[in-house]
C-alpha cells in the first residue's frame, strides 16, 4: 500500500502509476518473453504491476517475463486451473523478489457457484493452493468479482472466507452493462454486512492506519453509484496513471477501452504519447464512458487530491 508520502508525489505529478499487464502462453497469441523484458526498461519505475489475464502461472517464463519490471508492489490475480504449476510459480518468484508481492486467487462464489464459473473442482483447487501459498513469504489474498451469480451468496462468501484468514479478501463490481440499479439498490443492503466483516482484517505493512480497507469502501459506493446513476462518478484517471496492456500486445487506458497501438507492433514512447492516446483521454475525461472497472476505480479513488483527506480520515473504520 502506498504510504502518504508517495500519494503526495503522485498528486503532484500525474505519470503512469498502474500498469495491468495480461498474459497469454505464446501458444494462445502471448508475446515472447523478451518483448516483456523490453517493455520493462521502456517504461522504467512503476508504482504497481498487476499482472493477470487468464491464468499468469500458465507461463513457464513467468519469472523471466516480469524480472526487468520496477514496480513498488507487484499482484498477480489468478484463477486455479493447475495447483502446482501455481505452487511452482509463487515459490520462483518468492526467491527472485521477497518483498511487494501479493497473489490473489479468484473465488467467485461458494462450492457449487465456483465449480459452475471456474471449472469443475475449482473451489478444491483453490483452497489447497491456498493451504501451501501460506506457507510462503507473500501476501495471499482472495479476489471476488460480484455479479449476478454471486450476489445472494456474497455474505456467506466472505464470512466462509475470513475464517480462513487469508491477508485479505477484495471485492470488485463486474461491468455496469451487465448489471444495474436493482442491483446496486441489493448490494447497498449487502454493504454494512459485508464491510463488517472486511473490516476484521489487519491492515498490510507500511499501510496507514487502514488506509487501504477504506479506498476498498469508497470504490464500492463509487461502483455503487455509478451502477445507479449510469455515468461516471469522479473524474476517471485511466490513459493517466494506469495503462493496460492486453495478451495479444494491444494497449488501452481501461479493459473497458478499444486499443490505441500495440506493444507488438511499436515501441512504448510511441504508443503511450500519439493522438490516439490523446483521444482517449479526451474522450473519457468528457465522460463518454462510465464503468465499475476495479482497477480504473482504485487509481480514481486512491489518486484523486480532493478524496485524500477523506481517506485519511475514514481509515479508522467508519462506515461509508
Amino acid at each position: 500500500m502506498l504510504d502518504v508520502r508517495q500519494l503526495a508525489r503522485l498528486h503532484l505529478h500525474r505519470r503512469l502509476h498502474h500498469l495491468v499487464l495480461n498474459l497469454a502462453v505464446p501458444e494462445a497469441g502471448g508475446l515472447p518473453e523478451l518483448r516483456y523484458r523490453e517493455l520493462a526498461r521502456e517504461i522504467g519505475p512503476l508504482g504497481w504491476l498487476d499482472v493477470n489475464g487468464g491464468e499468469p502461472f500458465a507461463r513457464t517464463d513467468l519469472v523471466g517475463v516480469l524480472a526487468e519490471f520496477q514496480a513498488q508492489r507487484l499482484t498477480l490475480i489468478t484463477p486455479v486451473h493447475d495447483v502446482e504449476a501455481v505452487l511452482r510459480g509463487a515459490r520462483a518468484l518468492v526467491a527472485r523478489r521477497p518483498r511487494g508481492l501479493v497473489l490473489a486467487l479468484q473465488l467467485d462464489g461458494l462450492v457449487a457457484t465456483q465449480d459452475r464459473l471456474h471449472g469443475q473442482g475449482s473451489w478444491d483447487r483453490v483452497w489447497a493452493a491456498f493451504d501451501e501459498l501460506r506457507e510462503l513469504p507473500l501476501r495471499v489474498e482472495l479476489r471476488t468479482q460480484v455479479r449476478t451469480e454471486n450476489v445472494d451468496e456474497l455474505l456467506a462468501l466472505v464470512e466462509y472466507v475470513r475464517a480462513q484468514r487469508p491477508d485479505g479478501h477484495v471485492l470488485g463490481l463486474a461491468n455496469p452493462s451487465i448489471l444495474g440499479p436493482s442491483f446496486a439498490r441489493r448490494l447497498r443492503e449487502l454493504q454494512t454486512p459485508v464491510f463488517d466483516v472486511l473490516g476484521r482484517y489487519a491492515p498490510e505493512e507500511g499501510d496507514v492506519a487502514g488506509l487501504a480497507r477504506e479506498v476498498e469502501r469508497l470504490k464500492w459506493t463509487t461502483g455503487l453509484r455509478t451502477l445507479e446513476q449510469g455515468r461516471q462518478i469522479i473524474p476517471c484517471l485511466a490513459g493517466l496513471s494506469q495503462a493496460v496492456v492486453r495478451a495479444d500486445g494491444e494497449v488501452a487506458s481501461c479493459d473497458t477501452l478499444p486499443s490505441i497501438g500495440s506493444i507488438a507492433r511499436q515501441p512504448w514512447s510511441q504508443v503511450w504519447s500519439g493522438r490516439a492516446l490523446d483521444a482517449q483521454r479526451e474522450y473519457i475525461r468528457a465522460g463518454g464512458c462510465h464503468c465499475a472497472d476495479d482497477c480504473a476505480l482504485h487509481d480514481s479513488v486512491l489518486l484523486r487530491p480532493a478524496h485524500l483527506p477523506r481517506l485519511l480520515a475514514g481509515a479508522g473504520g467508519a462506515s461509508t
